[in-house]
């Protein structure tokens, strides 16, 4: 179940990412726009949730679109603070949802934005060239 997930020693499952899991309850209630200086990414999460609760609420699966929505929230804020004035000016960026998985799962990473930014303003996406990775002795395909 997206959003749920039963952890070692608990009884019953609990949320995954509850920050994104309590603005969407906000904003359901109404109380999407609440400020709280002492939590001020909460309330940021809100407001991104917020503008998106029709498309959300819309979707065929409201969680799913749910984390979408704060995906590309998240991403989108991390590009417009990036800053590559330093040294060569290089930066590698990766992005993803963090998939927790119940027992006896490991927990997966699914990347979803792979990039590399230059000082010139130049971008390239890393993302598209993967096709496979050495673990050790094996070759795993990502495709």
């Amino acid at each position: 179940e997206l959003g749920k997930c039963l952890r070692a020693g608990q009884s019953k499952k609990s949320g995954a990412c509850g920050a994104v899991l309590a603005a969407y309850d906000s904003c359901c209630k109404g109380n999407e726009h609440e400020f709280d200086m002492k939590d001020m990414q909460q309330w940021w999460l809100k407001e991104q949730v917020q503008r998106a609760m029709p498309k959300i609420q819309n979707a065929a699966i409201p969680t799913l679109e749910l984390i979408q929505v704060a995906y590309e929230s998240v991403r989108e804020k991390l590009l417009t603070i990036v800053n590559n004035d330093f040294g060569n000016g290089h930066l590698v960026l990766i992005g993803g949802i963090q998939l927790n998985m119940p027992a006896p799962y490991s927990d997966h990473f699914c990347p979803l934005f792979f990039q590399l930014r230059e000082k010139s303003g130049t971008h390239h996406d890393l993302l598209s060239r993967i096709h496979e990775v050495q673990v050790g002795d094996e070759s795993l395909s990502l495709v």
